[in-house]
């Protein structure tokens, strides 16, 4: 389970990979629009090239966090309930095509960068359509408003921040996910540093201790 945990979060904080290469500082709340989803939502931090998402989960014991630090490429997931931290920087692999759904070169004109993220995933024969709508506001933020659907007939729209230049809504019929609270500036170092006393778990043994 907590190899799930942690795959799930290393997604979440693969979105946010790209948005280092501006050497943004920034906070927000990681909202899930999913009806059927109540949770509060999950916090993400971001510090030039390191970046903390913390939420909460029960099979690893409550309030858990992914730091990543990408200049010195590691990867801790810190359990702070239990006082531990799982090391993931062995496996931490390169920048992954998908990021550049997340971040596209140019926010524009970013629907041949998400062709050419479907090539690479071999997922063109689902490949429909994909256009600029045009400028549009998320959550009181400049943004440009894209538009896609699959040949499945499923449609969605997503959003890229004009400042960020980070996708910050997707919206389709099953709900989405949407960065709120948006509020930009330094970051203390301590978020991305294992606080003292936390005992390292291995990773071999995927039990947990007692209480």
């Amino acid at each position: 389970m907590l190899r799930a945990v942690a795959r799930c979060l290393a997604l979440l904080l693969c979105s946010l990979f790209a948005v280092t290469l501006y050497a943004q500082q920034f906070s927000a709340d990681l909202v899930d629009l999913r009806p059927d989803r109540k949770s509060n939502p999950a916090k993400v931090y971001v510090s030039n090239d390191k970046l903390r998402f913390e939420t909460q989960d029960r099979s690893a014991g409550g309030n858990v966090a992914m730091i990543w630090d990408i200049g010195h490429q590691t990867r801790y997931l810190l359990m702070a309930d239990r006082r531990m931290y799982m090391d993931y920087s062995p496996v931490m692999g390169s920048k992954l095509p998908v990021t550049l759904y997340w971040h596209p070169s140019d926010i524009n004109n970013a629907c041949p960068e998400w062709h050419k993220l479907a090539e690479q995933m071999k997922h063109t024969e689902k490949w429909g359509t994909c256009r600029k709508i045009g400028s549009d506001t998320v959550n009181g933020r400049s943004a440009i408003k894209y538009e896609g659907s699959s040949t499945e007939g499923k449609t969605g729209d997503v959003w890229i921040d004009s400042k960020l230049h980070y996708v910050t809504k997707y919206e389709d019929k099953d709900g989405g996910m949407e960065l709120r609270n948006i509020q930009e500036g330094s970051q203390s170092a301590s978020l991305f540093e294992i606080p003292a006393g936390y005992q390292k778990f291995d990773l071999g043994n995927m039990r947990l201790p007692q209480r």
